[in-house]
This record gives C-alpha cells, sequence and structure tokens, in this order.
C-alpha cells in the first residue's frame, strides 16, 4: 500500500514541477478526504487484485492436477486398449487355430464318411454274394442228394440184380 502512496504523491509532485511550480500549499479537508478516498480505492483495487491472483493461481493449480490426473487415466486407458488389443490377436489367432482343426475335422469325417458308405457297399455286395453263395450251396446239396440218391437207388438196383455184388 505505500509504495501506492509514495507513487502518487511522486506523480502529483512531477505534475506540479512541469509547470515549474512547487506547491506548497496546505491541503483542505476535502482534498484530504478525497485523498484518503484514493488511497481506500487503490487498496480495494489492489486487495481485489491479489484475490485474483490468488483464485488464479488456485484455479491454475486445480487445472495442472486435473490435466495430470487426465493423463494418468489416459495413460491407463491406453494401457488397458493395448492389454485388450493383445488378448483380442490372442483370441483372433486361437480362433484361427481351431477354425483349421475344425476344417482338418471336417475332412476327415467327410474321408471317414466316404469311407464307410464304400464299406457299406462292399458289405453290401458281400451279402449279396453270400446269400448268392447260400443258394448255390444249397442247389448244390439238393443236387448231391440227388446224386446219392440216384446212387443209392443205382446200387441198390443192381445189388438185386447181381449176385455178384450180393455175396
Amino acid at each position: 500500500m505505500q509504495w501506492l502512496e509514495d507513487h502518487m504523491r511522486k506523480h502529483l509532485v512531477d505534475a506540479d514541477r512541469e509547470n515549474n511550480v512547487l506547491v506548497l500549499r496546505p491541503q483542505s479537508p476535502q482534498d484530504e478526504h478525497v485523498s484518503l478516498r484514493i488511497v481506500e480505492l487503490a487498496e480495494r483495487a489492489i486487495q481485489h487484485v491479489r484475490d485474483t491472483e490468488r483464485q488464479a493461481a488456485d484455479r491454475h493449480a486445480r487445472a495442472e492436477a486435473l490435466a495430470r490426473n487426465a493423463i494418468e487415466e489416459l495413460q491407463k486407458a491406453e494401457r488397458r486398449v493395448r492389454a485388450a488389443e493383445c488378448a483380442r490377436l490372442a483370441i483372433e489367432a486361437r480362433f484361427e487355430q481351431v477354425h483349421a482343426t475344425l476344417r482338418e475335422t471336417e475332412i476327415q469325417l467327410e474321408r471317414a464318411a466316404a469311407d464307410a458308405e464304400a464299406a457299406q457297399t462292399q458289405i453290401s455286395a458281400a451279402q449279396e454274394d453270400a446269400r448268392n453263395a447260400q443258394k448255390r450251396a444249397a442247389g448244390a446239396e439238393n443236387a448231391l442228394k440227388r446224386v446219392e440218391t440216384m446212387l443209392v437207388a443205382l446200387l441198390s438196383d443192381k445189388k438185386l440184380s447181381s449176385p455178384q455184388i450180393a455175396a
């Protein structure tokens, strides 16, 4: 505050020196009242400037703290994004492995189905061959029985007709 008073006095003295006149008149009560009012207003202005500067410094400190916190949160978020990206890439790689395994399994399943179908065809053909063989065997057995019956009948007839064979 003192500096403002000194400045104002110096300013008043300098203003009077410009006219090369130094006024040494006593101040009137009204001039004194105006001077006190000016000093009071100057003090209030100085206090307001100090309050404003303190508030600005507080706001600046809060803004810096908020900015630091925001940067830290952003860095944490970036780390989480990188971790999620790594996890996504690992999952995609695993998915590709599973997909390749699934394709191979499908190919093997198709081959197995084709092999099973071929085996079923062979089984059907073998069953048909077996039925045909059974039919032929049954026909051969019937023919053999007829031949046997005929041979027995022939031998019986010859036995009866030939006394030497009977003896």
